[in-house]
C-alpha cells in the first residue's frame, strides 16, 4: 500500500523497489531483543539519514525510543544490508510494557524521502 504525502511516499507492506525492511519477529517476548534489517537488493544506492535511522513508536503513534545518532548521510549500497536491534528499553532505559509497536525507518532513493515501518509485538512474560 503507498499513500502519496507531501515529499514523502509511505511504505507500508515493507518492500519498496528492491529494498526490504523487516523485523526478526512479528512476535517478541518482554525483555528479548528485536532486530530491524533493511536490506537493499535493487541496482541503485540507498541513502539512509544516519547510522542508526529507526525508531519506535507505540501504537498511539508516540515515539519511545530514537537511537542517538550523528546526522551524517549513510550510502546503502547495492546488494548490502544493515541490521540494529532494539532491547525494547525507552529513553530513560525502563523496559516498556507488552503491547503493539512499530519500527519506522526513512530512506532516501533518488532524492525522494519514503517511510518504511513494521509491526511488531511484545508478548507479556
Amino acid at each position: 500500500m503507498i499513500k502519496i504525502l507531501p515529499f514523502l511516499m509511505l511504505l507500508i507492506g515493507q518492500t519498496h523497489e528492491g529494498i526490504d525492511f523487516k523485523a526478526n519477529k512479528d512476535v517478541v517476548s518482554s525483555k528479548e531483543s528485536v532486530c530491524f534489517t533493511i536490506i537493499n537488493k535493487s541496482e541503485e544506492t540507498v541513502q539512509l539519514p544516519s547510522p542508526h535511522p529507526w525508531y519506535i513508536v507505540d501504537k498511539e503513534g508516540k515515539i519511545i525510543y530514537s537511537p542517538m545518532s550523528i546526522q551524517v548521510i549513510v550510502d546503502l549500497k547495492p546488494n548490502t544490508i544493515k541490521q540494529w536491534c532494539w532491547d525494547q528499553k525507552d529513553g530513560s532505559e525502563v523496559y516498556v510494557k507488552p503491547g503493539q509497536y512499530e519500527v519506522k525507518t526513512h530512506i532516501y532513493i533518488s532524492k525522494k524521502k519514503y517511510e518504511m515501518r513494521v509491526e511488531f509485538e511484545i508478548k507479556g512474560e
